[in-house]
């Protein structure tokens, strides 16, 4: 069985729908939709762009009227999606799981791996944006 892994890869020209409730065509191919792509030469960010925004607020945060400190929420939204993921890894049997993570929460995320059975962590920090790292996952 091929590793689970939460980053998108390219599938050339080619993305898959599944089609619920429908026993005769469980897993359908789309080949009309480019191909994606790591090439962000063409690029070009909006003047007040800061990088980032979320695809839906957390209102109950500070910044938001909310009664929660923003940074710890928002880590414990980030540990919390990575612990499904690694223990839905865990239940397929995937024996490596790749992973885009905050560096200041790798502590957290190699106990919470070695919880699902991946004792061994390989980490690649970028030197351009040393606040993420990919961390990949192995199991035994």
């Amino acid at each position: 069985m091929p590793p689970v892994t939460p980053l998108i890869k390219p599938i050339p020209s080619a993305v898959a729908h599944i089609q619920p409730h429908s026993p005769s065509t469980a897993l359908t191919l789309r080949t009309d939709r480019p191909p994606v792509t790591d090439d962000l030469s063409d690029f070009t960010p909006d003047a007040d762009d800061d990088g980032f925004d979320l695809v839906y607020p957390f209102v109950v945060c500070e910044s938001q009227g909310g009664p929660y400190a923003d940074e710890p929420f928002a880590a414990g939204f980030a540990a919390g999606r990575l612990d499904l993921c690694l223990e839905t890894a865990a239940r397929v049997g995937a024996t490596q799981v790749r992973y885009l993570l905050r560096t200041d929460l790798i502590p957290q995320a190699e106990l919470m791996a070695m919880n699902y059975g991946y004792p061994t962590m390989d980490v690649t920090t970028s030197e351009q944006h040393p606040e993420w790292s990919q961390v990949v996952f192995a199991g035994s």
